[in-house]
């Protein structure tokens, strides 16, 4: 097959779901790009709207909640809904670009795309398979307006919710949520550190903010620092984030509260540690999930974050902090009480398919 990976760099977690089904379709023998949708045969390149969105969530996470909020209620009332309107124009050039390069099937990663394959689709007639791949643990806001020959979801406890946002059964198919291979394999954990020159006797704390960090870190650091172990490491994810590695450095590094920047191997620092602190993305939590290392959710009080900690949380698979305290708290908890740490790996092992690229997959050939 050769797959073409429609994704946009609003959030982190479609990328990384199009790279994860990216290396599995390399593995597997299959030709595949992927495309950022305003930068056709690009590297990748956030566009102004990407930027925005970005710095909304790390900024101003309850504008945001605000916002997606009423892209719910929108998407209740409106047809065409905005989305799709603003999707459908600008999309002769992509279509060209399906057509001359002979793509047997086309993947989506964020609902931008699925729209505007939509358009495509109604415009040009044209009849490439086209799929769209959900990244989060909920119902995104204006999917049901795309026209999708499958979505694929993370977990069969969503079918009813997107049945009542008028997405058929026979549309979905429960995959599982695709992430790198490398987060799901077994590895040594001392290894690992040995690689990363971490610390071999202690207790590792890893608190991820995603790629353009997360606000409320400084929070978690400051109860950290407040209840400083000599027997337990925070290592703080900043991402792209300059201005939160150079605060972390001054004012935590002594208290044994390390900030690291941007790495593509984040799995390696995942896989290392005995906690993982994060905010409730869904490809991320997922990612962790598969490498079954505990995880302590981030308040989130908005979108589907919050939804995504739910998910997670009731099903035994993370525990959900009330605040920035109580996640220092109960990443304390679950370091001194191994029944908790096997408890919550038990339960993500149950619940999360580290082979859902490869079922990605096997559900497109079908079609081609």
């Amino acid at each position: 097959m050769k797959i073409l990976l429609l994704t946009c760099s609003s959030g982190e977690g479609h990328n990384s779901a199009a790279i994860a089904i990216y290396d599995e379709a390399l593995r597997e023998g299959h030709e595949a790009e992927i495309a950022f949708s305003n930068h056709l045969g690009e590297p990748k390149r956030p566009s102004a709207f990407d930027k925005f969105y970005n710095s909304l969530i790390t900024h101003a996470p309850s504008l945001f909640g605000v916002i997606y909020n009423l892209g719910l209620a929108a998407n209740k009332v409106l047809f065409p809904n905005i989305i799709y309107c603003v999707n459908r124009f600008n999309i002769k050039k992509l279509y060209h670009y399906i057509v001359d390069n002979k793509f047997d099937a086309v993947i989506c990663t964020h609902p931008f795309m699925m729209s505007k394959m939509t358009a495509i689709r109604k415009k040009y007639r044209l009849f490439v398979p086209s799929f769209g791949v959900l990244t989060d643990y909920t119902y995104i806001p204006f999917i049901n307006n795309s026209k999708m020959d499958k979505y694929f979801i993370a977990h069969a406890d969503l079918r009813p919710q997107l049945i009542g946002w008028k997405i058929p059964i026979d549309k979905q198919c429960v995959t599982g949520m695709p992430t790198k291979q490398e987060f799901s394999q077994n590895v040594n954990k001392d290894e690992i550190r040995k690689k990363l020159n971490l610390p071999q006797d202690k207790k590792i704390i890893l608190v991820v903010g995603g790629a353009v960090g997360c606000r409320n870190i400084y929070g978690v650091c400051k109860y950290f620092k407040k209840l400083k172990k000599d027997d337990i490491f925070i290592y703080v994810v900043t991402g792209h984030n300059d201005k939160m590695f150079r605060k972390i450095t001054n004012k935590y590094v002594e208290y044994n509260i390390i900030p690291i920047r941007f790495t593509p191997k984040i799995y390696d620092w995942v896989k290392a540690s005995d906690v993982v602190i994060t905010k409730p993305g869904g490809l991320s939590s997922s990612e962790i999930g598969v490498a079954n290392v505990p995880i302590v959710h981030l308040k989130a009080k908005w979108g589907c974050e919050a939804k995504n900690a739910k998910f997670f949380s009731t099903r035994g698979m993370s525990r959900y902090a009330l605040n920035n305290a109580d996640a220092v708290r109960q990443a304390f908890s679950i370091i001194n009480h191994n029944d908790i740490a096997e408890f919550i790996i038990t339960n993500q092992k149950q619940n999360l398919d580290k082979h859902a690229a490869k079922n990605i997959l096997k559900e497109v050939a079908e079609y081609v």
